[in-house]
């Protein structure tokens, strides 16, 4: 990681942590000064219960599974070698071979959603027949991401980057170690977000 982006985190948590503390405070203020105002306190009965009971709901959103899948994808991407794909087609047998395979998982599955989405009366198009919404629109971002995983496990076992199942097991949390230092900034985010949202909703 970037040695910038490594100094600009920590400043992120603390601009975050001090918006979500003006935004608990001036509500309350704004509130008490004008109690016809059509904000919502988060320092009321109903705020400190939503601030409570709500977190661990805002924090379960489907953008948390979509990075979560992403963070994976990203390290099976990196440390398979796949990334290095197209020099593999003109290297030795072996990567020349598990390139040739990616590339055909690749075609699979990306034909595979074709034929689950973009045909007529396809299986996971909206009740309407559109693709949004419909269960296709919901779950691309995971179904790209798990593709992404397979395809780099099955290039990196062919390839031999990956020499042991232990291997694959560090390749595919190592994106998850990469992107940890984000998760304190998204959760920050996520929760001043849905702040705003409680107290700007009528």
């Amino acid at each position: 990681m970037p040695s910038y982006i490594r100094k600009i985190l920590p400043v992120a948590v603390a601009a975050l942590s001090a918006a979500q503390a003006a935004v608990v405070l001036l509500s309350w203020m704004i509130t008490s000064v004008n109690p016809a105002s059509r904000l919502r306190s988060l320092l009321s009965g109903e705020g400190v219960r939503w601030l409570f009971g709500s977190f661990a709901e805002n924090l379960a959103c489907p953008l948390s599974a979509w990075l979560l899948l992403a963070a994976v994808a990203y390290g099976a991407f990196t440390s398979s070698g796949l990334k290095s794909v197209a020099a593999s087609l003109r290297g030795a047998w072996r990567p020349r071979c598990a390139a040739w395979v990616a590339v055909v998982a690749t075609v699979v599955l990306a034909a595979l959603a074709v034929v689950l989405a973009a045909v007529p009366h396809a299986v996971l198009l909206g009740v309407d027949g559109s693709l949004y919404p419909s269960a296709f629109s919901a779950g691309i971002v995971p179904y790209a991401a798990v593709s992404v995983t397979f395809v780099s496990v099955i290039y990196g076992l062919i390839s031999g980057t990956y020499p042991s199942l232990e291997a694959v097991f560090k390749g595919m949390y190592a994106g998850i170690s990469y992107f940890a230092p984000f998760a304190p900034v998204y959760i920050l985010s996520v929760e001043f977000y849905f702040s705003l949202r409680f107290v700007l909703t009528v």
